[in-house]
């Protein structure tokens, strides 16, 4: 009997939901009290260790490819839950006037990782001035594990073209940051020109704002 058969059988059945935990995602597979669930359909991205709702299509029928996992109900504790970090501060005095990657003094913080197979959410936003008009900017971090490892070089964050000389203008951007392993991490804000022309500033007028968030 097809699924869509079983389902037009049983219609009117209360619906049956089981909790149990992933176990497996390529393929996913569930337990539910020590009972694999195999060709499970899901909603929304799964990782090993999550709690799940698992929603039967048909409250008689066992057959797994009846069961669909909505989502997580608690996340997995596997090396613990996601964290987020980040800092304010206004700048020092300084200047780039090359197309390499400077540190932004004050702009750094630690951050952990908790899960190999997230993304980390890198947002970034400040102010600063250039000294030429037809100038461009990029701003972005460095991470680096405890061992002075380099994890993700230099990300670019935010971008801004300079149109007006010696103006404090403000800039913002965000970015999805995949490949990064559980672990410490320094996060440090740089800045550089991308079109090379005078210099990009920042003074202790300007403030300058980094932000991760750990994210499936």
């Amino acid at each position: 009997m097809s699924l869509a058969d079983q389902i037009t059988k049983d219609r009117g059945q209360p619906a049956t939901v089981r909790i149990g935990t992933v176990v497996s995602v390529l393929p996913l597979v569930v337990s539910v009290q020590g009972t694999p669930f195999t060709d499970v359909g899901s909603v929304g991205k799964l990782v090993i260790g999550d709690v799940v709702a698992l929603l039967g299509q048909s409250a008689v029928s066992a057959d797994g490819s009846s069961w669909l996992a909505l989502g997580y109900v608690a996340p997995s504790d596997i090396a613990g839950s996601p964290t987020a970090a980040g800092v304010q501060v206004m700048t020092a005095v300084q200047n780039n006037a090359t197309g390499a990657y400077a540190s932004i003094t004050g702009a750094s913080f630690q951050f952990v990782k908790q899960r190999a197979n997230t993304r980390i959410f890198a947002q970034m936003a400040g102010s600063s001035f250039s000294t030429s008009a037809g100038n461009a900017a990029e701003f972005g971090a460095l991470i680096t594990d405890n061992a002075g490892v380099i994890a993700a070089t230099d990300n670019t964050l935010a971008s801004f073209f300079y149109n007006i000389i010696n103006a404090h203008l403000s800039w913002s951007g965000f970015r999805y940051l995949t490949g990064v392993p559980a672990g410490s991490y320094t996060i440090q804000g740089r800045f550089r020109l991308s079109i090379v022309a005078g210099t990009v500033n920042f003074d202790a007028n300007d403030r300058i704002s980094l932000a991760f968030t750990e994210v499936a």
